[in-house]
């Protein structure tokens, strides 16, 4: 299926931004999108100009998705890097911003390749727990046993006894830990930049005064004065045990102009597929270490 373009600003400035997001050439990342989006080359979508911004009954998930998979191909880059490239540039329209598409497009991205479907009690399997409190919760499956070990909304590793953990019939699909992407603070630095932090105290997003929020690597160190730090919730009541504050916090992502996932979500696979990794906090040095060895 070919995007059809009425002009090049936003091919050009999808270029730029997946170049800026990968660390690729703009040329090679030029070549990318154009062939990503039906075309030849770069020349032949420079050429190909439509009045018809994009092709008739459009699904913008299943477009940016098809796209990012043909990016990330092409250019050997991390799905999140390319998705959040695109959606800020736009390239397959305007669409109301809306944090949920972006957790919903990654979490496609993550079951299309890093963390695919799995059988009935292997790693990766989606089940739900079966136990006082928690009944019907989700959780991705990390080993199945006596102790069987899940990775929940709140815990890379929470362990339950086996016959706690249950693999519904009909398929569940992956989920995202909100751990990973809902904030549980702010600090302010120097500058008066607010940065979003997890509840692991992970760097997330940086805010300025009419600049597009800034997506950080968790591994970031942030100057800032504690006392004005803020925090949005507390520990007894967590957005993955009130619906209603995780709502409230999507709306909260929503008032900062945050609409797309942090580069925090990129630990999943890491934490789902390694037995040496049993904490978030554990996951990001390593996913310090996938980025250096992309980038060399």
């Amino acid at each position: 299926m070919r995007i059809n373009f009425p002009n090049s600003t936003r091919p050009k400035k999808a270029a730029k931004a997946v170049s800026v997001a990968t660390g690729q050439s703009l040329a090679a990342c030029q070549q990318a999108i154009a062939k990503a989006c039906g075309y030849r080359d770069w020349h032949d979508l420079e050429t190909s100009f439509s009045s018809t911004n994009e092709p008739p009954n459009v699904n913008i998930i299943e477009s940016e998705i098809a796209l990012v998979k043909e990016l990330v191909q092409s250019l050997d880059a991390n799905a999140g890097d390319v998705q959040y490239a695109l959606s800020t540039s736009r390239l397959t329209g305007n669409r109301p911003a809306d944090p949920r598409q972006s957790l919903e497009i990654r979490r496609r991205l993550f079951e299309a390749a890093e963390l695919p479907p799995a059988g009935r009690r292997e790693r990766g399997a989606i089940g739900k727990l079966k136990s006082a409190g928690r009944n019907g919760e989700h959780v991705i499956l990390r080993s199945f046993g006596r102790s069987t070990r899940v990775i929940t909304h709140k815990s890379a590793d929470a362990i339950v006894s086996d016959f706690e953990f249950v693999t519904p019939r009909v398929a569940l699909p992956l989920f995202i830990p909100m751990r990973l992407y809902i904030p549980y603070g702010s600090w302010t630095e120097p500058d008066g930049s607010i940065v979003v932090f997890s509840r692991d105290y992970f760097p997330m997003w940086r805010l300025r005064v009419g600049r597009t929020p800034e997506r950080l690597d968790p591994w970031l160190r942030i100057e800032h004065d504690d006392k004005d730090d803020v925090w949005f919730w507390d520990d007894r009541k967590t957005p993955w045990s009130e619906p209603k504050n995780y709502e409230r916090e999507m709306e909260r992502l929503a008032e900062f102009g945050i609409f797309g996932m942090p580069k925090l979500v990129e630990v999943l696979p890491i934490v789902a597929q390694r037995d040496d990794v049993k904490d978030f906090k554990n996951a990001v040095p390593i996913l310090e270490e996938v980025k250096l060895k992309r980038s060399d």
